[in-house]
């Protein structure tokens, strides 16, 4: 799913309504992030208690890939996150293999 509503009452609904319907495994794709405020602030608000990572993308993008609930997964959410980040912001292309 991809949203660009770029204003914090509309992009909050869309992730309310649209985040509850998403299977695991599916992904999100967020415009104006992190430029626009209302938008941080509704990813902020809507993410807190869920254990997927929002990760910066650029282009002003956020991809969230929605994980199955427990706290396990938070962990694991973070961790994903966190390596894919890290591909985005090395710009490598095989992010297949774990750097050390």
């Amino acid at each position: 799913m991809h949203l660009d509503a770029d204003l914090y009452e509309s992009t909050l609904a869309a992730f309310q309504l649209f985040y509850r319907r998403l299977s695991p495994g599916g992904i999100m794709l967020c415009h104006d992030y992190p430029s626009a405020s209302g938008v941080v602030k509704a990813l902020e608000e809507s993410f807190r208690d869920k254990p997927d990572a929002v990760v910066e993308l650029t282009g002003y993008q956020a991809m969230i890939v929605k994980l199955e609930s427990g706290p396990i997964n938070r962990v694991i959410g973070d961790l994903v996150g966190r390596r894919l980040l890290r591909c985005y912001t090395e710009s490598t292309r095989d992010c297949s293999r774990p750097k050390p």
